[in-house]
This record gives C-alpha cells, sequence and structure tokens, in this order.
C-alpha cells in the first residue's frame, strides 16, 4: 500500500510538506499543492479517514443536510458545495430530509467537523445546536439570529422586481404560479409580488396566487400545466409569474395548446435559469438566482470557521438579477 513517503519522493518534496498539503495546513503555494495532490493521485495514495481522525481530531468530512427538494430542483446548489469541499481536501456527507432530532443527535455523535443546513423550516432546534461545540452554517434561509452564520438569496427582491416590470407594463391581473408553500423561496417571492401589488394601488386576488398540493409536488411541471388549463376557465389574467422553472415549462405548455402567444397575448416571466426556457420563441425573461454561488460561500464560510478559526458572525444576502429575453410587453388595448 502507497505510503506519505511514496507521495513525498515522487513530487520531490519533503514528507512534511506532503502532510500539510494532504491535512489543509500551513501556506504551500498552488503549484506545490498542485505536484503532491497529483503525487498521491498517481502513486494511489488516498489518506486514511480514521487514522488522521484519532490523530488530530479531525475528520475531515461536513455533512449536508438539505431538503430533498433542493437536491431535485437546484442540484447545482448541492454540486457546488461538495465542490468547494473537495477542493480543501474534504469529504461530504449528504444526508436528506432529516428532522430536527435526527439532526442534533447526528451532530452530537463527532463523525463530523461541521455542518452546512439548508433551508431549516423548524429553526428552534438551532439552540441546542449552538450549545455543541460544531461548525455550522444556515443557507438559504435568513434566520432572525445572530449568533449564527447565514448565506441567503434575496428571493423577496426577485417577486418584487419581476411584478414592477409587469405592472410598468400595464398588466394589473398577473398570474402567480408558486413551488412548495414552506420553502423560503416560495415565501419570500410571494412577499415581494405582494408588496409590489400593494405600493401601485391594485388589490390582489387570492384567486390568481396557486399553491400546489402535497401530491402535485412530485411533478411540478403537471402542476404548472393545469394551473394555466384550470385558471384560464374562469379568470382572466394578462400576465404570468412563476417561482419554478419547471412549473414554468408546464405553464408554458399549455399556453401554447390553449394558443395563446407570448408576449403578445400573455407575458411570462420564471425564477430561476434553464435551457428548457431558452426553447420558446421568444425565450423566457427570467429572473437568476445564485444558487451556485451561495453553496460556494456557504462551504467557504463553514471552512474558514474550522481551519481558520475564524469566529466574526457572517449574514450574506447574495442580490438576484433580472434578463429581459422579450417574453413581456406592454399589454394590449382590448385586454386593458
Amino acid at each position: 500500500m502507497p505510503t506519505i513517503k511514496d507521495v513525498a519522493k515522487r513530487a520531490g518534496v519533503s514528507i512534511a510538506t506532503v502532510s500539510r498539503v494532504l491535512n489543509n495546513k500551513g501556506n504551500p503555494t498552488e503549484k506545490v499543492k498542485k505536484r503532491v495532490l497529483e503525487a498521491a493521485k498517481a502513486v494511489g495514495y488516498t489518506t486514511n479517514i480514521m487514522a488522521r481522525s484519532l490523530k488530530s481530531g479531525s475528520t475531515s468530512t461536513i455533512c449536508i443536510f438539505t431538503p430533498s427538494y433542493y437536491l431535485v430542483n437546484m442540484p447545482e446548489l448541492i454540486q457546488s458545495t461538495c465542490k468547494m469541499a473537495q477542493r480543501s481536501n474534504y469529504y461530504t456527507e449528504l444526508i436528506l430530509d432529516a428532522d430536527p432530532n435526527s439532526i442534533t443527535s447526528l451532530l452530537k455523535m463527532g463523525k463530523y467537523d461541521g455542518a452546512i443546513i439548508v433551508d431549516p423550516k423548524n429553526t428552534s432546534f438551532l439552540r441546542e445546536i449552538a450549545k455543541i461545540n460544531i461548525n455550522f452554517v444556515i443557507i438559504g434561509n435568513d434566520i432572525d439570529r445572530e449568533d449564527i452564520n447565514t448565506v441567503d438569496i434575496d428571493y423577496f427582491q426577485g417577486g418584487y422586481i419581476s411584478t414592477e416590470k409587469l405592472i410598468s407594463l400595464g398588466h394589473k391581473n398577473i398570474l402567480l404560479l408558486l413551488d412548495h408553500p414552506h420553502n423560503t423561496i416560495t415565501k419570500e417571492f410571494r412577499r415581494g409580488y405582494l408588496l409590489s401589488l400593494d405600493e401601485n394601488g391594485i388589490q390582489y386576488s387570492e384567486d390568481l396566487i396557486i399553491t400546489p398540493a402535497d401530491k402535485d409536488l412530485l411533478n411540478l411541471e403537471e402542476f404548472g400545466y393545469e394551473s394555466i388549463m384550470n385558471t384560464i376557465k374562469t379568470l382572466s389574467f394578462t400576465a404570468v409569474l412563476s417561482s419554478s422553472k419547471r412549473i414554468a415549462v408546464g405553464a408554458l405548455n399549455a399556453l401554447n395548446k390553449i394558443g395563446l402567444k407570448i408576449p403578445n397575448d400573455v407575458s411570462f416571466i420564471s425564477l430561476g435559469n434553464s435551457n428548457m426556457l431558452r426553447c420558446t420563441f421568444p425565450e423566457v425573461s427570467i429572473i437568476v438566482a445564485p444558487f451556485e454561488q451561495m453553496g460556494e460561500l456557504g462551504t467557504e464560510v463553514l471552512l474558514n470557521n474550522i481551519t481558520r478559526q475564524d469566529s466574526i458572525i457572517k449574514k450574506i444576502k447574495l442580490q438576484v438579477q433580472f434578463i429581459d429575453r422579450g417574453s413581456t410587453a406592454r399589454i394590449s388595448k382590448k385586454r386593458e
């Protein structure tokens, strides 16, 4: 079995240098890091995690607790988190849909150097976790705790600026198609939509705000399709705003089947980028939420806490961006 001495010989550096690189200690140059990692790969050397844990008290492992919703709908968030950890020689363990008691119990076991908790619905258990001697970061939820690191996206702004855009074009009856009713994304996006309507003196209608039932969460494309087909029978709307790219795909298919053209008949904006939303003509205008950057920054904050004992609490909120692709237009006189 290859040893650290084999890696040092192959890389042409000292055993101490190899140890520093593999344990993410000291400040070796990027050139040296690359040479050592390439040598380790070439000789087939792998770090014995248990041995390292016994010697240093570190497992070099972080745990990601996330609702399965984020893995399915925002895979770039989880992928960027894992890649960022890997670049710093940390392993990741992914645990889906864990309840607060399970999260607390697992973190008390000492298996992990730190944890990332994605959009926890119940935040009261964080008081218990804060008492444990472990670093953790919350991403996707800007909880009201000054002693906990958080990295979030301004979904409220996404709902607000997209609604403002549609109102500026004369739209008042704006159909809002929302995602999972308990997610922070949905709650904040809806809040931005409602504030924009209120500031412009437009009375909102609950009938124009549609959220999926639990059974619909398994097929959001179908939910988007059926929402349009059912709403068009009883209500008049001139614009559609979706908080999910998957819901948007279904809604676009329904509008196309009905024969309503975008943007001449209906203006359309969706949160989230997707190649599917570029297959229409015109392409769908979108609100881009930086999920990948949120994952990277959350992991960076956590690793700085672990490796540098950075005790300064970080409260980071990333901004969304509106990209106009031509799927919105001023409301026609006949539809005002």
